[in-house]
């Protein structure tokens, strides 16, 4: 039986997912929002599975390409068509059911609500950090199995745990410093409440593990994205053919210096 203080700070009271400008986006007549950054192309297309013929996405400002249409639901796969005929996953995708050179599915995000509010984390000078890997802390490798045994590092002492990359990479197994797309945590280690089409489960269930006090940090290597770029080009995954551009220009700016790989050193 687990010794662990249960955190009393959990409340009826919720707050909505965060809502981000780009990826997609359920609206209140329940038609779906797509806004893809593409500066370095002038026409993106959005294919949706099971329809013959892809729906052209207007051009806006600064290289947004954005798209509301009743013809997807909350769970449909879509891609974007550049271009030339290259199709790429949503890159603020939420979710990749095909790994990360199949489509992205629509997940509404706002359907989940965050009932920790009032939680406010343990002081520093309490913190026992385990460093977790999804894949290999448990013989299953999931998010729901992690979950188990939180009981487990709450009898070993710890205090807050250290997801090790979670972004979405090619294959099964990886260290997750060679993930692709951020905002979709890798399919191998869960999939999401199909009734629902959000993270309701797996990985907000680990999350919301402060009824046992512990602290859940996340390991978001951003500078990664850049010194791994050219590998990225070649597993077909880069967003060079898009907006490489865009983003070369701005660091180079910012930092006056190349390689700019060296900022993660």
């Amino acid at each position: 039986m687990c010794c662990c203080k249960r955190s009393p700070h959990l409340r009826p009271e919720s707050t909505p997912a965060h809502a981000m400008r780009f990826g997609t986006a359920v609206e209140q007549d329940g038609a779906i929002r797509f806004t893809f950054f593409a500066p370095g192309v002038q026409n993106v297309q959005l294919e949706l599975q099971g329809l013959r013929e892809p729906l052209p996405m207007v051009r806006g400002t600064h290289g947004w390409h954005q798209l509301t249409t009743s013809a997807a639901t909350v769970g449909a796969r879509y891609r974007f068509l550049l271009p030339g005929g290259t199709r790429v996953p949503d890159p603020a995708s939420r979710y990749q059911p095909e790994d990360v050179h199949g489509p992205s599915q629509v997940m509404d995000m706002q359907r989940f609500l965050w009932t920790d509010a009032a939680w406010r984390g343990r002081a520093w000078s309490e913190a026992i950090l385990y460093e977790l890997h999804t894949g290999t802390f448990t013989k299953e490798g999931t998010f729901s199995a992690a979950t188990e045994k939180l009981d487990y590092l709450c009898e070993l002492g710890i205090t807050a745990i250290e997801l090790m990359c979670l972004s979405d990479f090619a294959g099964n197994r990886s260290w997750g410093y060679d993930g692709v797309l951020p905002y979709a945590p890798d399919s191998a280690y869960g999939s999401p409440d199909v009734s629902l089409a959000t993270w309701l489960g797996p990985l907000r269930r680990f999350v919301l593990a402060h009824p046992w006090d512990v602290e859940v940090w996340e390991d978001v290597p951003f500078c990664w994205s850049v010194a791994r770029r050219a590998e990225r080009k070649q597993n077909g995954t880069s967003s060079s053919g898009y907006s490489l551009g865009f983003f070369r220009s701005v660091l180079r700016k910012r930092y006056d210096s190349e390689p700019v790989s060296m900022m993660c050193a």
